[in-house]
């Protein structure tokens, strides 16, 4: 995202200690994110995550770093656990896991990698059915329908169906 702009440092620090006196004694993890590496420098997003986790956040994440340098500097200065967001085409550098976790993460995040498959997969698939009016060139690539079926789960709703009756299915 462009332009990116942060508050203040203290109303930051304010959020997080609302964040964690909200969670009480609940099991809630709170991740303090700051984009002040892009809207400021990274010395001042270190600065806000080792005040965030001062105030009780648990873990740590300073958002797109954008060389393997700032991420070797995250790793070692900002307090652990530490987040790396892999977005394929993003601002950081895609590295594998071993070599993130040995420059200091813990919380490994791939959160767009299956979308942009999916989303791959389905441009394919109707550029074929509108050229071809057809998928069938496509199939070997498709969940077949039974597959579909198993990984959601078909067989353990009729099931449940079968052992509490009809009325368990519109529930």
């Amino acid at each position: 995202m462009r332009s990116k702009k942060v508050i203040d440092r203290d109303d930051y620090v304010q959020k997080i200690r609302a964040a964690v006196d909200a969670r009480g004694d609940r099991d809630f993890f709170i991740v303090a994110r700051t984009d002040a590496l892009a809207a400021i420098d990274l010395d001042e997003a270190i600065r806000r995550v080792e005040a965030a986790r001062e105030a009780g956040a648990d873990a740590s994440f300073v958002e797109a770093p954008t060389s393997l340098d700032d991420l070797e500097t995250i790793g070692r200065r900002s307090p652990a656990p530490n987040v790396a967001n892999m977005i394929e085409g993003g601002r950081t550098p895609v590295l594998p896991k071993q070599q993130l976790v040995d420059l200091g993460f813990q919380l490994i995040l791939y959160p767009l990698t299956a979308l942009f498959a999916s989303a791959r997969l389905i441009e394919s698939v109707y550029r074929t059915l509108k050229e071809d009016g057809t998928t069938k060139r496509e199939t070997q690539r498709l969940m077949t329908f039974a597959e579909f079926n198993a990984l959601i789960g078909v067989d353990e709703k009729y099931a449940l169906t079968e052992r509490f009756g009809s009325e368990a299915q519109g529930t």
